[in-house]
């Protein structure tokens, strides 16, 4: 089993499975919403890596940058909806959108169908709509992960 080893207060990827590389910089991204858009500038100072690196190792995953930033949001936008007495526009705000307007339409794009939707049925959408259609490469998106804020 690998360990990572911290690099002046910041995670190292290099040597670390995919799921944990993947998982890794997730997480990164997930801390830096609502805060700030999530800039892989930010995402690679924060990795401890150079961008042109951290761009061929989510290359040699099979995904994006902005992929993983668009399955973020999602995974994080359905854990939002299914709080009690969520409202879209809080979520929208969570996730660094300008308006819920926007939101909305970027959940419908990954799932097919409104948030106030899945806020009522919050089985269906668990994939977002078209799969490999998305700027991740055509990968599979990563599995919606619990306790994750």
């Amino acid at each position: 089993m690998l360990v990572l080893k911290g690099f002046q207060g910041r995670a190292k990827i290099s040597n670390v499975p995919r799921n944990a590389k993947l998982g890794q910089i997730r997480q990164v991204i997930r801390r830096q919403l609502p805060r700030q858009a999530p800039t892989i500038e930010r995402t690679a100072r924060e990795l401890g890596l150079p961008v042109r690196t951290l761009q061929r190792r989510l290359h040699a995953l099979g995904v994006s940058y902005t992929g993983v930033v668009e399955a973020v949001r999602f995974d994080l936008a359905r854990h939002l909806l299914q709080e009690p007495n969520s409202r879209v526009c809080q979520v929208a705000k969570r996730l660094g959108y300008a308006d819920p307007s926007s939101f909305s339409r970027a959940f419908r794009r990954w799932s097919g169908a409104p948030p106030k939707s899945f806020q009522s049925d919050p089985r269906s959408p668990s994939q977002p709509a078209g799969g490999s259609s998305r700027d991740d490469g055509g990968a599979k998106w990563p599995e919606s992960s619990a306790g994750h804020q």
